[in-house]
């Protein structure tokens, strides 16, 4: 004959109901269910109290939260985000704090995650797009000397002061530099100078 199965809340009731009997003793008990004593002790006053109810598991998620954001702040924000859909954490926070103070009122990263709940951010900041620029396609060098890039490599000053501008000439094929010339800005400015 198989063994009958048993769950925790039977064998709890067993350990209860054998506690109860004073027949062995509780380190006797605790020794054959391989619990504590703390464990044993706790286990009998909640039978008393609930019956079998009281030997389930209980939920083990805390009964309050420290920092949980009230219902008042929660209505209060989404208010206020009605009025002003283009503003952000940062600015509804300013704002509330500015019209009911700082007490109990949420951090910007609180504000920003129930807006994110509620499905009021837009994904991410738009970015302006700038204008087409076709332009034609570089051509490809098949032998030295066959095409030749120029390009300013970005300014900079000389110990006395002077602006430079430097420009590099180079083979496109080979990749050898032909020339480097230094050419000085103008009064005005803009690159000017000879190489």
């Amino acid at each position: 004959m198989p063994w009958k199965p048993t769950n925790k809340q039977e064998q709890r009731f067993d350990l209860v109901r054998q506690m109860m009997a004073p027949q062995a003793s509780v380190v006797e008990l605790c020794r054959r269910f391989k619990i504590s004593r703390q464990t044993a002790y706790k286990w009998r006053p909640r039978f008393r109290r609930r019956r079998l109810a009281g030997l389930k598991d209980r939920s083990r998620c805390p009964a309050r939260v420290a920092r949980r954001t009230t219902d008042l702040w929660l209505g209060r924000l989404r208010r206020l985000r009605g009025r002003r859909p283009t503003w952000g954490a940062r600015k509804l926070r300013q704002s509330l704090d500015k019209q009911f103070g700082r007490d109990g009122l949420p951090a910007v990263a609180t504000i920003s995650r129930w807006l994110k709940r509620w499905g009021l951010v837009a994904g991410g900041r738009r970015r302006r797009r700038g204008p087409v620029i076709l332009r034609r396609a570089v051509r490809e060098a098949r032998h030295c000397n066959d095409v030749w890039t120029v390009d300013f490599k970005g300014w900079y000053r000389t110990g006395d002061g002077t602006r430079v501008d430097p420009l590099t000439v180079r083979d496109l094929f080979s990749r050898y530099g032909l020339r480097v010339g230094l050419c000085a800005a103008k009064v005005s400015g803009k690159p000017g100078g000879s190489l």
